[in-house]
């Protein structure tokens, strides 16, 4: 064996001394810890045929997950300046991992966009991040009275004034600071006026998937990948509300113009995600109040697996009272509740979540149940989750272990 080889396998810990949290930062979004999640090669491009076309740098990109929003990122260009992208990012290679960033992409989209923006011709425009301007040039030869161009790289003189309409198509995954990023979307918007953008969301099985997943690709420049509960919170954090559907998404803040609500509304709904999450020992401001149990009587004492500290459900009707309502009606209401463990197979796909007046079906995702609701007006009742009746391991494995056990709920993430 090499003994540089050598050297660094004598350095791993074995597994019972391992910190798994170790490695652990703060999220770009949330503030919360945020877990080494996965690595790549900095050559790893966007591509659903081949991720490493030009072989492979020797270069290892960590990327993070935060796991109270979700938000997807690596901090490896965190210290790069606008030069250092430049020169290694967005050089003269990059139509090589991005054949449709020049014309194919904005075409396509300036296409959609100027039916979906039919009734706006007369609006102020600015498309964020904006590459070779070929989609401000399209909407103007249609027809649309003014569409500016602004992209710290090929377009870097700021228009001035403020805006009906700010377009966002494919960058924000590009920035390693998604809440200046946000400020400075939102520097560009009129009060009433809103922010569209474009950009994947990480899919149900990215735990499966990991940074095997086509969109994690350092070398195209994509530092932060978003969840909508992560993209919800990074709205929030500048006073704006999150609509999403039909593959678009758009920040809003509670007054939008009358005229653009047509345009929210065709989007989709304004969109509210909350983490339902077992008490800590001491009150946490970072988590929905339970609403008039008691933590001794429906949850057993905190455990820990690995990272994750949890509680098992005692009781088969757990109670949490939303202390921050949604601001705007019609919305879409996604509950996510972290699962650790369940007392049997199946246990977890029996339960239901009652919401307002209504009682959900779950369904159960890679570490989650989850269940959404669209509500009308806030909601007067707490949410309850409602399992079969929790079984004792005693009963089904014939341990000393004689405790009523339902769900293993992970813990609210600390903040960092």
């Amino acid at each position: 064996m090499k003994s540089q080889t050598l050297m660094q396998l004598n350095q791993v810990p074995d597994f019972r001394r391992a910190d798994v949290a170790r490695d652990a930062i703060k999220c770009k979004v949330c503030n919360s810890i945020a877990l080494k999640f996965d690595v790549v090669d900095f050559n790893k491009i966007c591509s659903p045929v081949e991720y490493y076309p030009y072989g492979f740098s020797g270069i290892i990109v960590n990327y993070y997950k935060c796991g109270n929003c979700g938000l997807l990122f690596t901090d490896f260009c965190d210290d790069w300046t606008g030069e250092d992208f430049a020169r290694f990012i967005y050089n003269a290679d990059y139509p090589l991992v991005d054949e449709e960033y020049a014309s194919v992409r904005p075409e396509r989209i300036a296409a959609e966009m100027a039916g979906f923006l039919q009734d706006h011709r007369s609006a102020r425009i600015v498309d964020y991040g904006s590459g070779t301007g070929v989609f401000a040039e399209r909407l103007r030869s249609v027809g649309f009275a003014e569409v500016c161009n602004y992209d710290l790289f090929s377009s870097p003189s700021r228009p001035g004034g403020r805006f009906d309409i700010i377009t966002c198509f494919e960058t924000i995954e590009h920035s390693p600071f998604p809440g200046e990023t946000i400020a400075d979307l939102v520097s560009f918007m009129k009060p009433d006026g809103c922010i569209i953008v474009i950009t994947a969301i990480q899919p149900p099985n990215i735990a499966e998937l990991r940074a095997n997943w086509w969109y994690i690709a350092p070398r195209n420049g994509h530092v932060s990948i978003y969840t909508l509960a992560a993209l919800e919170v990074l709205g929030a954090s500048v006073g704006l509300e999150l609509y999403s559907g039909n593959g678009k998404l758009a920040f809003a803040g509670r007054s939008p113009s009358p005229q653009l609500m047509p345009l929210l509304r065709a989007i989709g709904p304004a969109l509210r995600s909350v983490r339902l999450t077992a008490p800590f020992d001491r009150p946490s401001p970072a988590q929905p109040t339970p609403a008039a149990t008691s933590a001794d009587v429906d949850w057993h004492a905190v455990e820990q697996s690995g990272a994750t500290r949890f509680r098992w459900t005692r009781t088969s009707r757990i109670e949490w009272r939303l202390q921050d309502q949604p601001g705007t009606y019609p919305c879409r209401l996604t509950i996510t509740i972290p699962l650790v463990h369940e007392i049997s197979a199946g246990f977890a796909e029996r339960c239901m979540l009652e919401i307002g007046s209504y009682s959900h079906p779950v369904q159960r995702a890679a570490g989650a149940i989850t269940a959404v609701a669209e509500l009308d007006q806030p909601l007067r009742q707490p949410i309850a989750l409602i399992t079969p009746e929790p079984l004792r391991p005693s009963d089904l494995l014939g341990t000393s272990d004689r405790r009523a056990l339902g769900l293993a709920i992970a813990l609210a993430a600390e903040p960092g």
